[in-house]
């Protein structure tokens, strides 16, 4: 893969809900577009809905694990972008490690 000229942005899906009822946020998924982070999101959404434990544990393995008996509630998506690969005017590689 060629290395990016300059940043990139990058596109980080969210979670936050209650476990054990505290509140709790984590980070689902990292996608390259929108356009992705969109169509997994609604994936996930609608996995939650049905009940479909395993494709839900399988899509958001950074979710928080519930005690025995309990489960996540009051989940709730988000988006936000952020750059990646950022650089900083007048810098050589080599700077950084002086």
């Amino acid at each position: 893969m060629p290395k990016a000229e300059g940043p990139v942005y990058r596109e980080i899906l969210h979670a936050s809900g209650k476990v054990d009822g505290k509140a709790a946020r984590w980070i689902v998924g990292v996608f390259t577009n929108e356009k992705t982070l969109k169509a997994f999101a609604a994936h996930l959404n609608l996995a939650r809905k049905a009940g479909m434990t395993d494709t839900v544990a399988a899509m958001d393995v950074h979710a928080p694990t519930p005690k025995d008996g309990q489960e996540l509630t009051e989940v709730k998506l988000s988006r936000q972008t952020v750059q990646y690969n950022p650089q900083a005017p007048g810098l050589e590689d080599d700077a950084a490690l002086v």
